[in-house]
């Protein structure tokens, strides 16, 4: 056959990109991280934080023992993603083929872009409580309860962070050769798929609330993949 004609094979250790690679090597090990991470960091905030107290956005002088504890779970699962992000950038970064040095710029402005987005987000939480949603005659903050409030106190500015830094780590990983510059319908898929979950996990149970808690994030996805495009 002709050379070509016929099929291109890739070896085997050089499918999929630094990430890939690393995800599907350490993957048990992540996940037992995360687990780990996520049962402790729950605990400790079971034990030790008065949510209510924490948040000056409510009245309500307690919360149930119930709420109070999935409150903890959800705490405790940010921390175990973040644990787990931590530790596949550092299996990633081991990779012969990533270069970190071309992503340390970057990988600087995120913690910058994250701290900024945190507290544009609590800044804007007073204003937002206050916002009637459409079709009720009532605060969002009464809509959603002291439940409510209390989760979207915690998780909404988090959200504007993470949001605020994507851009950067996506390029920042793209540049490293952490990752493809272009992504497929597939990736984007599964990037889409986690945020979905994160959302409907870490926000009040109703489609308002469900937005204000993605919307961030699918923001700053799309700020990164158009960087890219224009870069």
């Amino acid at each position: 056959m002709h050379s070509d004609l016929a099929p291109t094979l890739t070896p085997r250790r050089e499918r999929g990109s630094p990430l890939g690679t690393a995800l599907h090597r350490n993957s048990r090990r992540l996940l037992a991280l995360f687990a780990l991470s996520t049962a402790v960091a729950t605990a400790v905030v079971a034990g030790t934080v008065d949510f209510v107290g924490a948040v000056p956005y409510t009245a309500v002088s307690t919360l149930d023992p119930l709420t109070s504890a999935r409150l903890a779970v959800e705490v405790g699962i940010v921390v175990g993603l973040a644990s787990t992000a931590v530790a596949t950038a550092c299996v990633v970064a081991g990779d012969p083929r990533v270069r970190v040095g071309r992503a340390v710029p970057l990988v600087l402005v995120a913690p910058v872009g994250f701290v900024a987005g945190v507290t544009a987000g609590h800044a804007v939480l007073p204003a937002l409580f206050a916002l009637q949603p459409a079709g009720s005659v009532t605060s969002l903050a009464v809509a959603v309860g002291p439940a409510g409030v209390v989760e979207l106190a915690l998780f909404f500015p988090v959200a504007v962070g993470v949001g605020a830094a994507l851009p950067a780590v996506s390029v920042a990983a793209v540049r490293a050769g952490a990752v493809p510059r272009y992504t497929s319908t597939r990736q984007r898929g599964i990037v889409a798929l986690a945020v979905v979950t994160i959302a409907a996990t870490h926000s009040p149970p109703d489609l308002a609330t469900f937005g204000l808690v993605a919307l961030p994030l699918f923001v700053g996805f799309g700020t990164g993949l158009a960087w890219l495009e224009l870069a």
